[in-house]
């Protein structure tokens, strides 16, 4: 994916390849995070440095720190700027899905997912697209949580924390390109919920019923204690 997305000049890959990679680092390297923030900084600078052509220099050029030869930078902050107001105008149901090609610049999409939804199918589209994206991480930061310090159940928290980065990778590169009805997140969604209610019922509601079988148990062990005491004879009187 590193290759790729080097040899394309992808700009958005870039962005989305390091916010994942950047997810992982954080998340898993907790306990020597200072050593594993300074490996990072020193491999992404070496990435940039020792990548091939002038693909240091179109990387930093979305920063505005280097010109843009190809022109592309300005075409896409035109484009969102039309996208923006298209959705500004039809802010209830949007121009419809597929039709902002007819509205826009020489019949360009918007290259952002955001923009995309909000333009052809409102803003309350958006809401409940941007909840979709990020109720499931809430859920995952959950599970990440909850079996960080358990060592039973460690396969639970590097899948939860390998979907996030996947997650918010997406996030970063879809505001970047029209993906928004395209398959890709739906399946790291599908991924999540899948992971949340399996670990439900193989971590949770385990735990429960060993809770409850141990209350009952203790309930049952108290009861018995009670009816022996409540015979235990009496010394006769002589």
């Amino acid at each position: 994916m590193a290759g790729a997305i080097t040899v394309t000049y992808s700009r958005s890959g870039f962005l989305g390849f390091f916010s994942g990679l950047a997810v992982l680092v954080w998340k898993l390297g907790r306990r020597n995070r200072a050593i594993v923030t300074i490996g990072s900084v020193i491999f992404g600078t070496l990435f940039i440095v020792l990548a091939p052509g002038l693909y240091g220099a179109r990387i930093l050029s979305s920063f505005g720190l280097m010109p843009d030869a190809s022109g592309s930078f300005t075409a896409r902050n035109d484009l969102l700027t039309r996208s923006l107001w298209v959705a500004l105008r039809h802010p209830l149901l949007g121009i419809g899905m597929g039709n902002f090609p007819i509205v826009s610049i020489h019949d360009k999409v918007s290259h952002n997912a955001y923009t995309q939804v909000a333009a052809e199918m409102g803003f309350l589209a958006l809401i409940i697209y941007l909840m979709f994206l990020i109720i499931p991480l809430r859920r995952l930061r959950q599970i990440e949580r909850e079996t960080f310090q358990t060592g039973a159940h460690r396969k639970f928290f590097y899948l939860a924390v390998g979907i996030q980065a996947s997650l918010i990778a997406y996030l970063v590169s879809s505001f970047f390109a029209s993906v928004a009805y395209l398959w890709n997140v739906y399946y790291l969604i599908a991924y999540a919920v899948c992971l949340r209610r399996i670990y439900y019922v193989e971590v949770i509601a385990k735990e429960n019923n060993r809770l409850q079988t141990a209350s009952s148990a203790g309930v049952t062990k108290n009861k018995g204690a009670n009816e022996v005491t409540s015979i235990t004879p009496q010394p006769l009187n002589s």
